[in-house]
């Protein structure tokens, strides 16, 4: 069995959703889109987690969905973030 996709998006959104990529997103989209990232209607392990009274923080890249704001990661439940939304970052420039 193999957890992991060859593209992060895939990868990310079987992290967060406890499924395995074929069953939830498959594509590498741009994240803008709104099918792209976690299907809305798949609940988010921080979103369990919140409801049984943990605090959530997520920190790094996301790449699940920012097309509005129940894409982000407020919207999937973390209490706090510090992320970056696009499939790159260039450390060296800053710039995505």
């Amino acid at each position: 069995r193999h957890y992991v996709h060859s593209m992060c998006t895939p990868t990310r959104v079987s992290v967060q959703s406890g499924r395995l990529p074929v069953h939830a997103q498959m594509t590498l989209k741009n994240p803008e889109e709104p099918s792209s990232g976690m299907p809305r209607n798949m609940t988010g392990i921080a979103e369990k987690l919140s409801s049984a009274g943990y605090q959530t923080h997520f920190v790094g890249k996301w790449d699940v969905g920012m097309a509005t704001h129940k894409h982000t990661p407020r919207g999937r439940g973390y209490g706090t973030s510090l992320c970056y939304f696009e499939h790159k970052n260039d450390y060296w420039t800053q710039k995505c």
